[in-house]
């Protein structure tokens, strides 16, 4: 699959339009252009400027690898979320254990 993209830099880099080559690849990028074709106004508002366009072509992994991909990326969503949980709850028993002794002191 290809498709076009207009090829970018932002505010923040220093663009020489006289001397494009100048510029490191890794500075350019990629942002979808519109139905239309044409440029993004929000992009323009965002302080990006097109310097070109690109065709780029897509190769898309096959739906066993898809759905490996997919999974893995889930499977460490939830170890983060459990273990943010689990952190959460030992400060929260902390806290407990912290209120108890108070009252046990008094």
């Amino acid at each position: 699959m290809k498709v076009t993209k207009a090829v970018c830099v932002n505010r923040f880099v220093n663009f020489d339009p006289k001397n494009p080559g100048a510029t490191s690849p890794g500075e350019f990028q990629l942002i979808s252009l519109e139905d239309d074709g044409t440029f993004g106004q929000f992009w323009i508002e965002q302080g990006y400027i097109q310097v070109g366009t690109a065709e780029v072509e897509i190769t898309l992994h096959s739906s066993e690898e898809s759905t490996k991909n997919a999974v893995a990326a889930l499977t460490r969503k939830k170890e983060s979320v459990l273990a943010n949980a689990q952190a959460e709850a030992t400060e929260i028993e902390r806290k407990i254990q912290t209120l108890l002794a108070i009252t046990y002191e008094a």
